[in-house]
């Protein structure tokens, strides 16, 4: 008891020092709570495009320094649906385009008549017919209300005109946010006809694991430079996806590493200040390891307040933001819990590292010496 009771003298008696301290890990557990949210979030809204869209597998060209996968003949689609196990294949091609004048916008070239727009709830307008290959455009609701168009508005992209024929609503934000058209279009637009960077399969039947490795095997044997994979392991493959996470993982070590310097130098500022005190703990008998343990405990309950208190300032930003209406449906978080879990083992982790070289120092201070106010 005596024990805690010191530890807790200890930080109350410098109390403004340690508050300041645990707001610097707040702000930087925050941070990192914030970003990495966003960035599953982002992850996870891929995820769902696919299983909204019922697709069992996709086939990629996976490239390296490239945010898309690379662009493959279209012809393909033909030869997957011929394999044994494979039900309906719908070719699909994207890109990022700023039209007219907004931040940049997912446009998908899916077939009318596949699969793909199944999912897909017509909130205004038409649906597409089957055949339509014509300069036509479907917007997400969220993309209509950015680019505050409707149906039977023109819409610019790049250097063509497309009227606006529907707005529908998905399951999935990313594709709320983005804008259709008929592959064709999409193909000419990129100036790549015949030319796709995605196909979707739906399997006729269930396939067990070791069916669909072996699909997988033959599939990447045959077409070298394809990938095949689970509708699931999209984001885990995309490299933008992949580049958002970096990204964000990044910002949070960085702020998490200066939050550590400020612990490192209140924890030292409070042995250099409590010397004398600590060489009579240790002329009264308290062994050193008693000492390290409690500069170690003092730092790691700084942390731990400050991560509780900036968990909560992530979480909170996020919802502020994605309740603005100007960010409303541009973003998407993943709090799972293990992202806050996450942030307070790793904040106790600050702690201790940041308390080492102080309780080091204090563990060297010896009695004769402190007590002479050496």
């Amino acid at each position: 008891m005596r024990f805690l009771s010191i530890v807790w003298k200890n930080l109350h008696r410098r109390k403004t020092r340690s508050a300041l301290t645990a707001a610097g890990v707040a702000i930087g557990v925050g941070a990192g709570v914030a970003m990495c949210a966003i960035s599953w979030g982002f992850e996870r809204s891929f995820e769902d495009a696919y299983l909204a869209r019922n697709t069992d597998a996709i086939v990629a060209k996976i490239t390296r320094g490239s945010l898309l996968p690379g662009q493959f003949d279209e012809a393909r689609a033909k030869d997957f649906s011929a394999m044994p196990g494979i039900g309906a294949v719908a070719p699909m091609l994207s890109d990022f385009f700023t039209i007219e004048g907004s931040d940049g916008v997912i446009i998908y070239g899916w077939e009318p008549g596949s699969f793909l727009w199944d999912h897909l709830v017509l909130r205004e307008g038409s649906n597409p017919a089957k055949g339509e290959t014509g300069s036509v455009a479907f917007l997400g609701g969220i993309a209509a209300s950015l680019l505050m168009k409707k149906p039977g508005d023109s819409l610019r992209i790049k250097d063509r005109t497309f009227r606006v024929a529907g707005v529908f609503e998905s399951s999935s934000l990313v594709e709320n946010g983005a804008v259709i058209i008929p592959l064709p279009q999409l193909q000419a637009l990129t100036g790549r006809p015949e030319k796709i960077n995605f196909l979707n399969i739906r399997f006729d039947r269930t396939l067990s694991s070791q069916e669909f490795e072996a699909l997988r095997t033959l599939i990447e044997r045959k077409f070298r430079g394809l990938r095949f994979f689970r509708a699931g392991e999209v984001a885990s493959n995309f490299a933008g996806v992949q580049a958002s996470k970096a990204m964000s993982l990044v910002t949070a070590a960085i702020a998490l590493v200066i939050g550590t310097l400020g612990i490192t130098n209140t924890v030292l500022m409070s042995v250099q200040e409590r010397s004398r005190e600590i060489g009579l703990l240790v002329a009264v008998g308290w062994h050193r390891r008693r000492i390290v343990a409690m500069i170690v405990l003092e730092s790691v309950l700084i942390t731990l307040a400050g991560a509780g208190v900036g968990s909560l300032l992530g979480v909170g930003t996020v919802l502020v933001m994605q309740s603005m209406e100007f960010m409303r449906g541009r973003i998407t978080a993943d709090f799972g819990p293990g992202l806050i879990l996450s942030a307070i083992a790793v904040a106790a982790g600050l702690g201790i590292l940041g308390a080492a070289y102080p309780a080091l120092r204090a563990a060297s201070i010896r009695p004769r010496t402190a007590l002479h106010g050496g």
